[in-house]
């Protein structure tokens, strides 16, 4: 599967790659490359809504290994190219807040706040509106509207 993910993606038929990436997930769901794949194909998508929240599910499954918490920190970091500050403000408020209810491993919780730093304290007024039902993970909090 892996070898057909790499082999849509780099044919640039992004969509077909994101199903196999999505199918992969469910038949390994505590395997950080698949949400992290999913994250970088969405984002060469644009679609920076969608990218974000699949960097959400990729940091809910990061273990403390400096190597991932530099992915994750990689990644959050391009949103910052791309997105305005106001935007990146509320994504980051969002994820804040998911990372508090989430019960993610201390390390990788304290060096993820670290990474987002400023972004959220500076727009920490940001209202928004969750299911309310939340499972206790990044993505129950953190949902793309389209999968709400």
């Amino acid at each position: 599967l892996a070898d057909t993910i790499r082999t849509l993606r780099a044919s640039g038929n992004l969509t077909e790659a994101i199903k196999k990436c999505e199918e992969a997930q469910k038949l390994l769901p505590d395997d950080p490359l698949f949400p992290k794949v999913i994250a970088d194909l969405y984002f060469a998508q644009k679609d920076y809504e969608a990218a974000f929240v699949a960097l959400a599910d990729f940091l809910a499954e990061i273990r403390p290994i400096p190597r991932l918490l530099g992915e994750f920190a990689n990644r959050y970091n391009r949103f910052k190219r791309v997105l305005s500050k106001e935007t990146l403000a509320r994504y980051a408020v969002l994820l804040e807040s998911s990372i508090d209810q989430a019960g993610l491993n201390h390390h990788v919780a304290m060096k993820a706040k670290e990474i987002i730093g400023t972004d959220a304290s500076n727009n920490a007024s940001v209202i928004f509106e969750t299911p309310s039902a939340n499972d206790g993970n990044l993505t129950s909090t953190m949902s793309h509207p389209s999968r709400a």
